[in-house]
């Protein structure tokens, strides 16, 4: 006589007992334990952290970041920062540059609601507490390679990096002087396009077709270096621009990040035969090219000390506080952001800066 084995009856499916368990795993699982996406470190002297040494909490399911480049990588920053981002970048021994663009665009600027932030290359102490001092969002980021002016392609890359809804982008070798609230208003008119300054060295002569003979002339290039970047047909539109200050949509960023990616591997290569410290700047305008050009900022917005000149009239104290107020005039325009670029430009007006970037306090 066979024996028989009585066999439990399933009450669920083999797909509901899966979901059933997908379900309970989910349950048990304690988000309020995991780190934050990204959670800013304490100030210095609370922390008590060594001035080379500063630990933030970055959440391992963050997805990682690496700018168009290749040339910074970290992860990116998933909370909202709002309509507007006011970015800049420093690394270590520049600290006091980022403070007295930090100072100025909160003077003058009239940007005081918006966002800022800081990308710290190989983050320390004192650029956090830099962050810190102006309410900037610092974001850690690790160099590849050597730390040198190509480091900016992360503000390229702000797009994939940030989350905002606008991008105000500066190197940290700026002075804001005046209201920017006309020059977002024009970004905000034109937010799929990257808005951005011609270079001050720019002239009628120069043939936008001849994409070659540009780079040799002004970014010291091979024949090699630019026909590798070029990598066909040459771009229509083209300009030489300065990325001292862009500004443009998140939409605007994406499309130049990714567009910036596609002659990477030829810009570094170019990068780490150091020829041009402006090697990123070309491989900026011909990205901004080939997606249809850029919508050119007067120079008022990028004015480029290193090869025009300012002068400094009606010293007078700004409506908002106790610090002194210039009118910088170039011509017969006066203008609202001063690019330090370059030894040349780092030279001017040092009276003038000092004022400008007078002690918070004050």
């Amino acid at each position: 006589m066979k024996s028989t084995i009585a066999t439990p009856k399933l009450n669920i499916s083999a797909r509901g007992y899966q979901r059933k368990r997908r379900i309970s795993r989910f349950k048990k699982r304690d988000r309020s334990k995991e780190a934050p996406i990204y959670a800013p470190a304490p100030s210095p002297a609370a922390a008590g952290a060594p001035a080379d040494v500063l630990k933030f909490h970055v959440s391992s399911l963050a997805p990682k970041f690496a700018d168009c480049l290749n040339r910074t990588r970290g992860v990116q920053i998933r909370r909202h920062l709002g309509r507007w981002a006011v970015v800049t970048i420093a690394s270590p021994g520049f600290e006091s540059q980022a403070n007295d663009f930090f100072t100025t665009l909160e003077r003058y600027g009239e940007v005081r609601e918006m966002q800022r932030v800081l990308l710290c290359v190989e983050m320390t102490a004192d650029l956090v507490a830099v962050a810190a001092a102006h309410g900037a969002l610092a974001v850690p980021l690790r160099a590849v390679g050597d730390v040198d002016a190509s480091i900016k392609a992360a503000i390229y890359s702000a797009g994939r990096l940030l989350w905002a809804d606008h991008f105000l982008c500066f190197d940290s070798d700026v002075f804001v002087v005046e209201d920017l609230r006309p020059l977002l208003r024009k970004v905000e008119q034109a937010p799929k396009m990257i808005h951005a300054a011609l270079s001050a060295t720019a002239t009628p002569e120069d043939d936008p077709t001849d994409f070659i003979l540009t780079a040799q002339r002004y970014y010291k290039a091979t024949s090699k270096d630019a026909i590798s970047l070029l990598d066909g047909s040459p771009p229509q539109n083209f300009n030489r621009l300065n990325s001292g200050v862009v500004a443009g949509g998140k939409l605007a960023f994406i499309a130049l990040d990714l567009k910036m990616r596609d002659s990477a591997e030829a810009t570094n290569a170019w990068i780490q035969a150091k020829r041009s410290p402006a090697a990123d700047e070309l491989a900026f305008s011909l990205a901004v090219a080939r997606l249809g050009g850029a919508q050119i900022i007067d120079e008022r917005w990028n004015l480029q000390l290193y090869a025009k000149d300012v002068f400094p009239l009606d010293l007078d104290h700004h409506a908002g506080g106790n610090w002194p107020h210039f009118d910088f005039w170039h011509g017969d325009e006066r203008a609202a952001v001063l690019h330090f670029a370059a030894k040349q430009g780092r030279e001017k007006l040092p009276h003038f800066r000092q004022l400008l970037a007078l002690d918070k306090g004050s």
